[in-house]
């Protein structure tokens, strides 16, 4: 009887059968082949290995908020899986700033400024694997201020700015022009100051229609001529006959922007050497503006006929044809100049005055900022770009 054979333990990589070894890629008893594997995967993943291993491509689920200014500069988080340390973030093609790998499901980066629309946020991680999240983020425009406005910004007074009223109790001494121009109204007797009320929530400025006005004696708003366009925006209401809303002097001359019903007639306004209202609407649009409130545009285009949109709509002026004044030297908010009165008899919320030709997307923008900001919305047409939300 023969001695049995000693039996070693086997290694990796090397298959036993008696007391030859297996050489990995050698045929087994069982007609596999050593070294093989069984079985079958799905999907694909790109990269260098480690060990033998591939780590998991990865993945993103969202990300947080999805949305910020083109500018760039938007703090956002990524959540996901498979994130790896040293991973980088694009949006929209452009790399992330700020990249930090929180963790294996979690990246936090600042974003890249970018064209306005949605874009695609991708991850790559150091072994070169990636994913992508179509749409991943949308890059928006700035609202609209009036800042955008620039230097044809003469003039922009706004009751909801407590930093610009200057009070006495409840009443107004002092407006400040938010324009960068310096063109402040104020008012030094106490029986012709305006006093603070509200406006849909909003502080709001109320003339009594007697005598209330503020003024600036010396600096026009222009302070040029009228010779070619100037554009009055105004939120306001109307009580009575109402009056005139800002005028501006030069000698013997005014200009002004009214919503007055004076002996008959209805006035938009007066301008040039005639002393008279020279811009007539009829009772039905006079009528449009009340207590309830509204947004107004008054164009003055030197030459023609005044035009005028009421809360984003078009109305008629009747009559009338725009003059020019020169060397403009004062103007009132809530009265005429020349003492002849006609004092505002309602609320005055804000104010501004441009002195560039007006194209349509522009004076859309400024009544979509005003009606949203003053609570109008409900009254633009349905089809105004701004109804639904600010510019």
């Amino acid at each position: 009887m023969g001695i049995p054979p000693i039996q070693t333990p086997p290694q990796e990589g090397i298959g036993y059968l008696g007391f030859l070894p297996l050489q990995r890629g050698s045929v087994r008893w069982d007609g596999t082949t050593e070294g093989s594997t069984t079985g079958s995967t799905s999907g694909s993943t790109s990269g260098s290995t480690s060990g033998g291993t591939s780590d998991p491509a990865p993945t993103i689920d969202s990300v947080s908020p999805s949305s910020g200014l083109a500018s760039g500069g938007t703090d956002i988080t990524l959540t996901g899986t498979g994130f790896l340390d040293g991973a980088s973030v694009t949006v929209g093609g452009s790399a992330c700033t700020s990249v930090i790998v929180v963790s294996e499901t979690e990246i936090t980066c600042t974003t890249p400024s970018g064209s306005v629309g949605a874009v695609s946020v991708v991850v790559t991680n150091s072994d070169s694997q990636s994913a992508t999240l179509n749409s991943g983020f949308t890059y928006t425009a700035p609202a609209w201020a009036p800042e955008d406005l620039g230097s044809s910004l003469a003039l922009w007074l706004d009751a909801d700015d407590a930093s610009t009223l200057t009070l006495s109790g409840s009443n107004v001494t002092e407006w400040r022009d938010k324009s960068g121009g310096g063109k402040h109204v104020a008012q030094g007797s106490a029986s012709q100051q305006p006093t603070t009320t509200t406006f849909n929530g909003r502080t709001s400025l109320s003339f009594d229609g007697t005598n209330d006005l503020l003024e600036n004696a010396t600096v026009g708003i222009t302070s040029g001529s009228y010779s070619g366009s100037f554009n009055v925006f105004y939120v306001a209401t109307r009580s009575g006959v109402a009056g005139t809303l800002l005028s501006e002097r030069s000698g013997g001359v005014v200009a002004i922007s009214q919503w007055a019903n004076l002996w008959g007639p209805n006035y938009l306004s007066s301008d040039g050497t005639n002393l008279w209202s020279n811009h007539t609407i009829s009772s039905t649009v006079f009528d449009q503006l009340s207590s309830s409130g509204g947004l107004v545009v008054h164009v003055h285009v030197s030459g023609s006929r005044d035009q005028l949109w009421l809360n984003g709509a078009s109305r008629t002026v009747d009559s009338g044809t725009a003059n020019s004044i020169t060397g403009p030297a004062g103007f009132r908010i809530g009265a005429r100049e020349l003492s002849y009165g006609q004092n505002w008899h309602g609320k005055i919320s804000e104010v501004m005055v441009t002195t560039s030709s007006l194209d349509s997307n522009t004076r859309q923008s400024i009544e979509g900022y005003l009606a949203h900001k003053w609570g109008l919305t409900g009254s633009l047409p349905a089809d105004h770009p701004y109804k639904a939300s600010a510019p």
